[in-house]
């Protein structure tokens, strides 16, 4: 037990680490790359309102000219500073500074019908040829995309259409290195906190593990202690029986010792299950041990005037067959103790699965989930109010059984029936 829990508190813990991480790399690198794509869209805007051209740059001493100096001609001094006057970006909307018409690279496409313009000057790395054959893939698509590591824009105009491309390959591969190396590091993070909590999370449980074992023993010791006086109980009983006759209370006094036999029973098989190594695994006819089982019922469910049907596939499995049968003789004592006209077993051969189900008629039940059943001394109010006897344990029995199984075990109510479903 406390190797699965810890087992399960690691791949929770490296889950939520790991999910975290993912999701802030995801929205930095997102963020990241939106950057890119909104720098090279307001560089394009620009262009395309603007001819394609960056207009006019000055760059001029910071005197404001030359006319003073011999010749007409100044000396620069080394690391003197120089103005950049930005005339092609006077009123700032499009947020560029100064430096961007001598970072960008890039070039236009203008298309009128079977002519083609082009201004190449500011690229090296593409051909006209290429430029044209990129402008006609776009033309017809949408306003803004990428081609490669181009971003592209276009706009139409009287005399055609104005496309724009610009380079952003530079800003691509340093986003491209970010996301990578971002994702080294996450998953460095994510290893070293695996290796943190594999020898931490043996001291981090062990006060959870200390409580379950002490509440196991003590479930254990105090059922075989009960046992003593039940047995004490059940004989004084049988002895006024013997020698007043049997009676109401003699009547009533044998049943409720049963039933705490019963319980006490129930909660050391159960207290006992999650430590319990699985049985003998064998192959065996898992059609063949239900039919057994239920036909054990058959008779009980036909005296109380019930009908009893069955449906069951040809099927085989392999696993502890004695443990199998316990869940069978479970859920099938259920359905007798709660049905009132009917009970319907199943068998259903899926390939990889096999199914299992148990329904039976329930007045009181409506259509939701139920796997509330399997809570230890779980009764609804109805069950409680009635004179069915019952702890609430033998569902729980069942359940620890089948995910011993590595099945699966779940229950519902339809209107009028419930339906337990077991899927091997």
């Amino acid at each position: 037990m406390f190797k699965k829990l810890r087992i399960k508190f690691i791949i929770v813990a490296i889950s939520a680490v790991t999910g975290v991480l993912g999701l802030i790399m995801a929205a930095i690198n997102t963020a990241n790359f939106y950057g890119v794509t909104s720098s090279a869209d307001k560089v394009i805007d620009f262009l395309l309102d603007n001819g394609g051209e960056f207009g006019e740059i000055k760059i001029e001493p910071p005197d404001g000219g030359r006319e003073n100096e011999p010749n007409g001609e100044r000396e620069e001094k080394p690391g003197e500073p120089r103005e950049i006057f930005p005339d092609w970006n006077k009123d700032g909307n499009y947020g560029l500074g100064p430096e961007t018409p001598f970072e960008t690279r890039y070039f236009t496409v203008k298309i009128n019908g079977d002519d083609y313009s082009f201004n190449m000057e500011q690229i090296f790395s593409v051909g006209e040829e290429e430029a044209k054959r990129l402008a006609e893939e776009v033309v017809n698509g949408s306003e803004r995309g990428y081609k490669g590591d181009l971003r592209y824009g276009k706009k139409i105009q009287d005399d055609g259409t104005f496309v724009v491309f610009v380079d952003c390959l530079k800003q691509l591969n340093t986003a491209r290195r970010f996301l990578l190396y971002s994702i080294l590091i996450s998953l460095i993070g994510v290893l070293a906190v695996f290796g943190a909590l594999v020898p931490l999370s043996g001291k981090i449980l062990k006060p959870v593990a200390d409580s379950y074992d002490k509440q196991r023993r003590f479930i254990t010791d105090a059922g075989h202690e009960l046992k003593t006086p039940l047995t004490v109980i059940s004989a004084n009983n049988e002895l006024i029986a013997l020698e007043y006759g049997e009676n109401e209370s003699t009547q009533a006094i044998s049943k409720q010792v049963a039933k705490m036999n019963s319980l006490v029973r129930d909660l050391i098989e159960l207290s006992k299950l999650q430590e319990r190594p699985r049985g003998e695994m064998k192959h065996f006819s898992l059609s063949d041990a239900l039919k057994d089982v239920a036909d054990g019922f058959k008779k009980v469910i036909e005296s109380q005037g019930k009908v009893f049907e069955s449906e069951i596939d040809e099927a085989s499995y392999s696993g502890d067959e004695k443990m199998i049968r316990r869940v069978f003789s479970l859920v099938l004592d259920n359905a007798v103790k709660y049905s009132e006209r009917y009970i319907l077993l199943k068998l259903v051969n899926e390939g990889k699965s096999i199914k299992i189900s148990i329904e039976n008629d329930c007045p009181w039940q409506t259509e939701r989930n139920l796997d509330e059943v399997f809570e230890r001394f779980y009764r609804s109010a109805e069950s409680r109010a009635s004179d069915i006897g019952g702890s609430g344990i033998g569902l729980s029995v069942a359940k620890e059984i089948v995910e011993l199984e590595k099945g699966k075990i779940s229950a519902r109510g339809e209107k009028g029936k419930f339906i337990l479903e077991i899927i091997l």
